[in-house]
């Protein structure tokens, strides 16, 4: 269901909420070579739709702060 999203960035985000959560997301609006280990994040919310399943969901994604 991902093959018309390739290439996409998968990576593990901690919340300042609760430093115990690992949550596992895609990054957005950057390239690989943007990210780093332990830069500040934020969610954004992005429609996801995969092809041959109807319908969509609205997701929590990440990008690095500006």
């Amino acid at each position: 269901p991902y093959a018309d999203s390739l290439p996409y960035l998968t990576g593990i985000v901690v919340l300042d909420e609760d430093p115990t959560l690992r949550y596992v997301t895609r990054f957005v609006d950057c390239t690989a070579d943007d990210l780093a280990i332990e830069m500040p994040m934020e969610v954004v919310f992005r429609e996801l739709v995969f092809t041959g399943v109807e319908g969509s969901v609205m997701a929590p994604l990440f990008r690095p702060l500006p």
